[in-house]
C-alpha cells in the first residue's frame, strides 16, 4: 500500500507553485492540467509529465514541493502519510525536535532474503520492520491481540517502590545492578543489555504502560546469590540482532517472568532469537502472559514449570519446551506451535499443535485441549484430537507482531470454539472470552430484533 502512489494536478498544486514564485509560463501550464483532471500513478510518472510541460517543473526542490502538494489522500501512500477524512496518518516519523518529513518514506520487502538497501527510511508495513538509519524514534500504531506479551495494555498496578534505571536508549551495565532491588525502566526506547547478572532478589521491570526493548549483546546469564534466589522480569522485550540465550546458573527459589516477550526469531530462522536457557536449578519456573520461542534445560533442574496464559512460537526444527527429568510441567490456557519434551504433563485448556512427549505418563492430565491425534497424553479427558488437515492453517498468524497472533483461524476445526473448561475457545485467547461475548451479543439482538429479521454476526477482528 506505502508503494500505491497517485497524484492529481489539481488547485493544491497550483497554489503550491504560485507560493514558489514560478513564471507565468509554469502557472498556465499548471492551471490547464489542473483544469484537464491530470491525474497519474507513480512519482516517474508525474515528474515526466511535469517535466514535458515546461522545463524546471519536474527537478529539484519546485518538484518536490509539487509532488507532495498533489499527493491523492485516498492512495495507500496517502492513507498511510496523510489520513483521510477524521482519521490520523497510520505512520508518523519523529526525532527530538518534531515530526520528520514521511513523504521520503518507501515500501519495501524487509523480510526477504535479500533486503533493499536504500538511503531513505524503508518500512515494510505487512511485517512489521523499519529501516531507517538516520531516523532516532519512530512513532507507529500496531495491533495487538490481548494481554500477552510485552506491550502498552494495562497490567496490574505495582504497589512497591522502585529504583528507575530508565537511560533512554543506553547500554545496562548487568554488572552494575543490585542483586537485591526493584528496577524499572520507563519509556519504549532500546536499551543494550550485557551480562552478568547477579541476582538475590532481583526484580527488573518495566514502568506500567512502557514497553521498552531490552536488546542483548551477547548471552546474558543470571547467576543466583546465596540460599532461596529470586528473580522477576515484569513487561520486558527482549530481543537480539543474533541468536541469543538468557541463562539461568545457580540456585533459585523461584523465577516468574510476567508479560514478557523473548524474541522467538524470524518465521524462518533464529536471526533473533532469545532462548531461555537453565544450566542451574529452579526450584519453581512461573511464566505469565508471555510470548516466548524456546525453554531449555541445559545440564541444570526445574522442579515445577508453570506456564499461565503463554505462546510458545519456535522456529522450525527447535523445540518449544524441553526441561529434562524430574520436572512437572503445569500449562494453563496456553498455546504451543512446537514439540514439547517433559517428565511430567499437567494440562488444561491448552492447545499443543505439534508432538508431545510426557515420560511419566502414570501421572498428570491433559484435560480440555486439543493435541495432534497419535499422541501418547497422560489420562487425556476431553482432548480433541487433531489430523494432519487440522493443524495446516489452524492459525490465523503465528507472526509476532500480527493482531491475529495465534488466534484460530476460521478454517479451524469448530470443536476447538467450544473445548475449554468453561466452554468457549481452547489456548492462548480463551482468556478473551469471545465466546460467551458473541453468545451475550446474540441473546440481545435476538430480544430486540423486530419480527421477520435475521441478523448475521461477522467477526472483524
Amino acid at each position: 500500500m506505502l508503494n500505491d502512489e497517485t497524484y492529481a494536478v489539481d488547485d493544491a498544486v497550483v497554489e503550491a507553485a504560485r507560493g514558489l514564485g514560478l513564471g507565468s509560463l509554469e502557472l498556465r501550464a499548471l492551471t490547464r492540467m489542473s483544469t484537464e483532471g491530470l491525474r497519474v500513478s507513480g512519482r516517474k510518472a508525474l515528474q515526466r509529465v511535469l517535466e514535458a510541460e515546461a522545463p524546471g517543473l519536474g527537478t529539484g526542490s519546485v518538484y518536490e514541493v509539487l509532488r507532495r502538494a498533489g499527493l491523492d489522500d485516498d492512495c495507500g501512500r496517502g492513507a498511510f502519510l496523510v489520513g483521510t477524512g477524521d482519521q490520523q496518518a497510520a505512520i508518523v516519523l519523529e526525532d527530538g525536535t518534531g515530526n520528520l518529513d514521511g513523504h521520503t518514506l518507501e515500501g519495501a520487502d524487509l523480510d526477504g532474503a535479500s533486503p533493499p538497501t536504500s538511503g531513505a527510511p524503508l518500512i515494510d508495513p505487512e511485517a512489521g520492520l523499519f529501516r531507517a538509519a538516520d531516523i532516532e524514534k519512530t512513532s507507529y500504531v500496531y495491533g495487538w491481540p490481548g494481554p500477552v506479551g510485552a506491550a502498552h495494555y494495562a497490567r496490574a498496578p505495582h504497589t512497591d517502590d522502585a529504583t528507575d534505571i530508565s537511560t533512554g536508549g543506553a547500554t545496562i551495565d548487568g554488572a552494575t545492578l543490585s542483586s537485591d532491588a526493584v528496577l524499572e525502566i520507563a519509556g519504549d526506547a532500546t536499551h543494550l543489555l550485557r551480562g552478568p547478572v547477579t541476582s538475590r532478589a532481583l526484580t527488573l521491570r518495566a514502568r506500567i504502560g512502557s514497553r521498552p526493548h531490552v536488546r542483548l549483546d551477547d548471552d546474558v546469564v543470571v547467576t543466583a546469590s546465596g540460599d532461596e534466589a529470586t528473580l522477576v522480569l515484569d513487561g520486558l522485550w527482549l530481543g537480539a540482532r543474533a541468536p541469543r540465550r538468557l541463562i539461568l546458573r545457580g540456585d533459585f527459589e523461584v523465577v516468574a517472568l510476567r508479560h514478557c516477550t523473548l524474541d522467538p526469531g524470524e518465521a524462518t530462522t533464529e536471526a533473533s532469537l532469545v532462548e531461555l536457557v537453565v544450566e542451574g536449578s529452579v526450584e519453581s519456573l512461573e511464566l505469565t502472559n508471555c510470548l516466548l520461542g524456546c525453554l531449555r534445560v541445559d545440564g541444570g533442574f526445574i522442579g515445577s514449570l508453570v506456564v499461565t496464559h503463554c505462546g510458545f512460537l519456535p522456529v522450525p526444527g527447535r523445540l518449544a519446551i524441553e526441561t529434562g527429568p524430574g520436572t512437572a510441567l503445569h500449562l494453563t490456557g496456553s498455546t504451543i506451535t512446537g514439540p514439547v519434551m517433559t517428565h511430567r504433563l499437567f494440562a488444561s485448556d491448552t492447545i499443543f499443535s505439534s508432538t508431545v512427549s510426557a515420560t511419566d505418563l502414570q501421572n498428570g492430565c491433559v484435560r480440555y485441549s486439543a493435541a495432534p491425534a497419535g499422541e501418547a497424553l497422560p489420562r487425556p479427558y476431553h482432548v480433541v484430537r487433531l489430523d494432519v488437515d487440522s493443524l495446516a492453517g489452524l492459525f490465523s498468524s503465528t507472526s509476532l507482531g500480527s493482531p491475529q497472533l495465534l488466534r484460530l483461524a476460521a478454517r479451524a476445526p469448530i470443536e476447538l470454539q467450544e473445548a475449554s473448561s468453561i466452554g468457549g475457545e481452547t489456548g492462548l485467547w480463551g482468556l478473551r472470552r469471545d465466546g460467551a461475548k458473541l453468545e451475550s451479543v446474540a441473546a440481545k439482538v435476538e430480544e430486540f430484533l423486530p419480527v421477520g429479521l435475521i441478523a448475521v454476526h461477522l467477526r472483524e477482528t
